[in-house]
């Protein structure tokens, strides 16, 4: 039994490596980047934008280094920097929605 988990275990780390170099060259293959989208809505509010600071975006995003580092930057660190933020407010915003509808619920009742 032991073995079964433990081969279970070790089976499921390059499981997951595979979808994750999947999923990543997924969000690769549509053309452009977030980058580029980012300066189309920019420019279509009418705002200029500099080569200086399309070249911070790019770093911003580890656009400017090859695609094996932007993966590992992906992998690694990515997916945490700026959406953990995002996702801790918006939880902390749902959790209030909740707890302010049931309180009204409560005090209806």
């Amino acid at each position: 039994m032991k073995w079964y988990i433990a081969r279970r275990i070790g089976g499921m780390f390059p499981t997951l490596a595979l979808i994750s170099v999947i999923v990543f060259v997924v969000i690769q293959l549509p053309p452009g980047d977030i980058v580029t989208s980012t300066l189309d809505r920019m420019q279509a509010q009418g705002i200029e934008v500099s080569a200086e600071q399309v070249q911070n975006l790019r770093a911003q995003y580890n656009l400017d280094k090859p695609l094996p580092l932007q993966y590992v930057s992906w992998a690694l660190i990515g997916c945490r920097r700026k959406s953990s933020k995002w996702f801790l407010g918006s939880l902390r915003a749902k959790a209030n929605n909740i707890i302010k509808r049931s309180a009204s619920c409560a005090i209806a009742l």
